[in-house]
């Protein structure tokens, strides 16, 4: 009977398995319902800002030949100049319309300068072959500064018709 009272202490333990306690399901069904509803949910949308077109540089010959007459600074006597040329300048083609905008709004100021650059020179520093890349180098930065004042295009090279000095 002993081992008769045993068997059945063992059968109804075996039957009566005891479960989770209900706030353990609760809490469980709260974490993996939480879950799946993160897994439904739209992936978040990235704002990505607009990214600026790759610089495209390129050199551009301005059309308009540049004619200067003018009066070299002199000691004696009276000298007359021409001089003709006209410039390349490199831009960014992505902002070809505001450098347009910029040569137009600053071509007057531009000229003004170049031709108080020519004026300041004597005569025999004009006609001075050794002197010319100086001069050069001058005329393309009071161009660069005088029509790009914003830095949006710069010239890099004058192209000369004529230089003639008497």
């Amino acid at each position: 009977m002993a081992e008769d009272k045993e068997k059945q202490e063992g059968e109804n333990e075996e039957g009566k398995k005891k479960g989770l306690p209900p706030i353990v399901l609760v809490a469980v069904g709260a974490i993996l319902g939480g879950g799946g509803a993160a897994l439904m949910a739209p992936a978040p949308v990235e704002h990505k800002e607009p990214e600026e077109p790759q610089p495209d540089y390129q050199l551009v010959e301005n059309p308009d030949v540049i004619k200067l007459h003018f009066n070299p600074r002199q000691e004696r006597g009276s000298k007359m100049a021409k001089v003709e040329f006209q410039f390349v300048y490199k831009l960014d083609m992505n902002h070809q319309k505001d450098v347009m905008e910029s040569m137009k709004n600053h071509w007057n100021q531009m000229y003004s300068r170049v031709l108080l650059l020519f004026s300041r020179q004597t005569a025999q520093a004009l006609n001075d072959p050794d002197n010319r890349p100086h001069i050069e180098n001058e005329l393309i930065r009071e161009m660069s500064a005088s029509l790009f004042p914003d830095g949006e295009a710069v010239v890099k090279q004058i192209l000369w018709k004529s230089f003639y000095v008497q």
